[in-house]
């Protein structure tokens, strides 16, 4: 696949016409290789685009023709359409490469990766790795499973780094992926519908891994330890590290540092980014930052300035001594508790939505420790009222709208009202910022009713 010595061929497929797709099509175009385009119901708006920019490019739309897909010698498939595919079996059958954009990325990448990976927390790493670049005076694109595709990254002159986010959809269509700096942050059972296991979910992940130069992992979560490695491996975790070039916490009059070995760093009160979980993503940046070259004591010093990401316990009002904080990315159980558990004072915790393959008993302990009541919507509402109905006092509601009204009149001054949903969106919403951004103009209504 590397354009100096294995071309795309004169049969190319393109599965997908979503953000991902379209990158492809682009960079197919500019080396004026020809394609089709396969996408069962494209939207009019990337159709439109498509023809704009990529005029030579046919789309065939509809149920797929096997035949068309096994008679093809690439196809190149976004990060949404399934490896288990009727049609990509038929590909691979008759012999077609079958990859994803990151492969593509991968055999182009003009500058040094740095990966990063996990189930919570990647993207607030990815974002906080690419500041601590650029505070260091470094030429940074970020991209990926957040942001730009990675190929509409690639430019000339070349960054002095690629940061990528990268999903298990990403990583299971990838083989050759070199990376200065992978990291992987945690795992939870997470895509399991997609995956089929978390034994499988859990070695796409570690696909990353790889071709890494340096592996970057958690020694809080063995699932993210790396077996045999081309490099070395460095870990990360809210202990005390254990050995001079890994990264964790030490306390010291009185505050808890970020350190590296015996060196601290920097205290954690000053982070803006709340919660014990922030700490370990902060550990997982300054690591993998250290691994590009720069020094652990320069980077720490870009750490106080980064805010965070929107839907990420995110500030959103405080008023009549009730603080309203959306966490609305947190899909799944595991960010959801840590969610909870950043907060000192009682919660009020608004979850729901659509739930994933997860044992829902096991955020038990987490929401009678730390949420005082549960307002509950959306489809797996129910299912989550009777795994939780013995730990904590629950409000069912229909709607996302509802829920925030009532959160109002249970809250009481020093609560925290905590939209983390432990579920995906698409029940009632596009995705987890069109959610967010409700929760957020339902806030405001609120104080501007309330002043």
């Amino acid at each position: 696949m590397d354009s100096t010595t294995t071309p795309v061929t004169m049969r190319t497929l393109v599965v997908g016409l979503g953000v991902t797709g379209l990158s492809v099509a682009h960079y197919l175009h500019r080396r004026n290789e020809p394609f089709t385009v396969w996408d069962s119901a494209p939207k009019e708006q990337a159709l439109a685009r498509l023809r704009e920019d990529c005029p030579e490019a046919s789309v065939v739309s509809g149920d797929p023709d096997l035949r068309e897909f096994e008679s093809a010698d690439t196809v190149i498939v976004s990060p949404g359409v399934s490896l288990d595919h009727p049609a990509l079996r038929a590909a691979r059958a008759g012999g077609a490469q079958v990859y994803g954009d990151i492969e593509l990325f991968a055999h182009e990448a003009n500058a040094p990766v740095l990966g990063i990976t996990g189930s919570n927390g990647k993207s607030t790493t990815t974002l906080l790795l690419a500041h601590l670049l650029k505070e260091a005076g470094l030429e940074t694109e970020t991209g990926g499973n957040l942001g730009p595709p990675a190929l509409s990254l690639l430019r000339e002159p070349a960054p002095d780094a690629y940061v990528l986010e990268l999903s298990s959809f990403q990583l299971e269509a990838t083989e050759t992926l070199h990376c200065r700096a992978a990291g992987l942050l945690n795992l939870s059972p997470d895509h399991i519908d997609r995956h089929g296991s978390f034994e499988a979910y859990r070695e796409i992940k570690h696909r990353l891994y790889r071709h890494a130069e340096v592996a970057v992992f958690n020694r809080d979560d063995s699932n993210t330890r790396p077996g045999i490695t081309a490099g070395r491996a460095v870990s990360f975790g809210l202990d005390v590290p254990q050995h001079d070039g890994d990264f964790g916490l030490r306390e010291h009059n009185g505050q808890t540092w970020l350190c590296q070995g015996w060196d601290r760093l920097l205290p954690c009160g000053e982070l803006q980014l709340e919660g014990r979980h922030n700490w370990a993503n902060a550990l997982a940046a300054l690591a993998l930052v250290e691994a590009f070259g720069v020094r652990p004591e320069q980077a720490a010093l870009g750490l106080s300035s980064f805010e965070g990401l929107p839907h990420r316990l995110q500030p959103v009002a405080e008023f009549n001594g009730i603080r309203w904080v959306n966490d609305s990315k947190a899909t799944n159980l595991s960010a959801m508790q840590a969610a909870l558990s950043a907060f000192a004072r009682p919660c009020v915790l608004i979850a729901g939505g659509q739930a994933k393959q997860e044992d829902l008993r096991r955020a038990t302990l987490t929401l009678s420790r730390h949420a005082h009541t549960l307002v509950l919507f959306g489809e797996s509402a129910q299912a989550m009222a009777q795994a939780w109905a013995d730990c904590v006092p629950i409000i069912q509601v229909s709607d996302l709208a509802e829920a925030v009204q009532q959160a109002s009149e249970l809250a009481k001054p020093g609560d925290c009202v905590l939209l983390s949903p432990g579920c995906a969106s698409y029940d009632q919403y596009s995705d987890f910022e069109e959610r967010g951004e409700d929760f957020i103009a339902r806030v405001r209504d609120l104080r501007e009713s309330a002043t």
